[in-house]
């Protein structure tokens, strides 16, 4: 069920939040706000638009899809730090994959996959981890183009899939940020 497929995470990210950060300017609270906030907006998507995924996997795969940003807080926080002071710069904002390519970074979504591969997160986490950086223009052409993120019909049965979690984890991250 449900509940049982969302325990892990659940624990493990409860555990997380006890994890010391070595930065100094990117903090415990800002990383879990924003995590926070991805959740929230997977698990509203979800629901408004009545999609078949369960809206408590939503929320727990789109809360730790940039657990990489945590990996990175504690074992490289110099890193996380000038991606985090490039990724707030008011006159020349980027996005944190580009921060990470400016500074020679390790990539935050490596980091999260190896970390959640190793601590046992279910597929359904595991799985936006990696793409939950898909650009908008890529999400938005999906959703207005044709319609396939809403409507991915099964070839053989003609029955509406709907979009994959990965597509919604992506969404919900996008509109994070702009929240």
């Amino acid at each position: 069920t449900g509940v049982q497929t969302c325990a892990l995470p659940i624990f493990l990210s409860a555990t997380l939040r006890n994890f010391k950060f070595q930065t100094k300017e990117f903090s415990t609270e800002t990383f879990w706000t924003e995590s926070t906030t991805a959740g929230f907006a997977a698990e509203f998507i979800c629901k408004d638009l009545e999609l078949k995924i369960d809206p408590n996997q939503a929320y727990l795969a789109a809360s730790l899809c940039n657990v990489g940003k945590l990996v990175g807080a504690i074992c490289y926080a110099d890193q996380i730090d000038q991606a985090y002071v490039l990724t707030n710069n008011p006159k020349e904002p980027i996005n944190w994959p580009e921060a990470e390519k400016r500074l020679d970074a390790y990539n935050h979504g490596v980091l999260g996959e190896i970390a959640a591969t190793l601590w046992g997160f279910p597929d359904y986490v595991l799985k936006p981890i990696m793409s939950h950086h898909t650009p908008s223009s890529q999400v938005k052409d999906e959703i207005q183009g044709n319609m396939m993120f809403f409507d991915d019909a099964d070839e053989d049965t003609n029955e509406t899939k709907g979009p994959r979690i990965e597509d919604l984890v992506a969404l919900a991250n996008q509109y994070s940020h702009w929240i």
